[in-house]
């Protein structure tokens, strides 16, 4: 009699738990952020892709999904082509992402963009870990990664598997769109309408904001990589080998970037063997224009990126022909 008591109490705390867990993943997804138009749709654009159906995958930051307009490399060469980033993405986070995308693409080229490359974990702000993980599935590799760039075992659970105790104090903006929740409500319930699957994860800006560009000056002073840049970098290096893909580094055109950036990653990328891009060096041969081409001092519009990814489209095929 015992032990049936005990037994059905048993019964009991595991339907009340699981009853609770289900209600919690269920409500859950309402208060992550939704960044439409941003990285939460360019992230979740990817899920809806055919399976192996990428010849090469683009990873990094806004600067690399500002520049590739991989829409037209699809489209317009028939280089099937993603930009799998997220905002603020250093490199850390680049090499989950790789480790994700491979999970259902067996691309042959991956297109690295370098801009963060010298953005250690400890530097990486909320923004850019809610960027970065809020649209991502839940598991153990989020998990471990978040652990990374949070340095902190409580925060790496909650961006990983617990986002509803990061975003507590939303009930009041979920479905204002004026107000910073806009159209939660509608992206949980239909997410594909938001996806514009056609642009391939290409942000589309038309704003001109004129630049100064700093690869113009004279300054080569050398930066430090920090260790865990380097890590994530010969992580991904290393599966490409093993799985018979080719890896590029690449830095797009930004108004920031100096020639000592550009060196300092060359100097890597040598004592490593890998092969490194850097289109600042060849702004001339793409008409990259200071005073129209950009959205802002670290992106370019539409009209640099097609520019862009018209010059990009060349090499890519030489690339895919070998």
């Amino acid at each position: 009699m015992l032990k049936n008591r005990y037994f059905r109490w048993s019964l009991k705390i595991i339907s009340a738990v699981l009853s609770f867990s289900l209600i919690f993943l269920f409500i859950q997804p309402f208060f992550v952020p939704k960044y439409i138009g941003g990285s939460t749709t360019i992230v979740s654009g990817y899920s809806y892709l055919d399976k192996n159906s990428i010849d090469v995958l683009f990873l990094g930051s806004s600067q690399m999904f500002c520049t590739v307009d991989a829409g037209m490399l699809t489209d317009k060469y028939d280089i099937s082509s993603y930009d799998f980033g997220a905002s603020g993405q250093n490199l850390t986070m680049s090499e989950y992402y790789y480790t994700e995308a491979l999970k259902t693409q067996s691309p042959n080229l991956v297109i690295l963009e370098a801009c963060q490359i010298f953005l250690s974990n400890d530097k990486i702000g909320d923004d850019a870990l809610s960027w970065n993980f809020d649209p991502m599935n839940i598991s153990i590799k989020e998990f471990t990664t978040a652990q990374q760039v949070c340095n902190n075992n409580i925060k790496a659970f909650n961006y990983s598997f617990t986002p509803l105790f990061l975003y507590h104090d939303r009930w009041n903006s979920i479905g204002d769109k004026d107000s910073g929740g806009e159209n939660d409500i509608d992206y949980v319930i239909d997410p594909k309408k938001y996806i514009d699957l056609s642009s391939r994860g290409f942000l589309a800006r038309d704003h001109v904001e004129p630049q100064k560009l700093a690869f113009y000056n004279d300054d080569t002073s050398l930066k430090t990589i920090p260790q865990e840049s380097k890590t994530a970098i010969l992580k991904i290096a290393e599966d490409c080998k093993n799985r018979n893909i080719k890896l590029v580094l690449f830095k797009s055109p930004s108004s920031s970037w100096t020639k000592g950036d550009s060196l300092s990653v060359k100097h890597f990328a040598e004592e490593n063997s890998l092969e490194f891009i850097d289109l600042n060096e060849k702004l001339t041969e793409i008409g990259i224009d200071e005073n129209s081409d950009f959205y802002d001092g670290a992106h370019l519009n539409t009209n640099g990126a097609k520019k862009t990814t018209k010059y990009l489209a060349i090499l890519l095929q030489s690339y895919l022909k070998n």
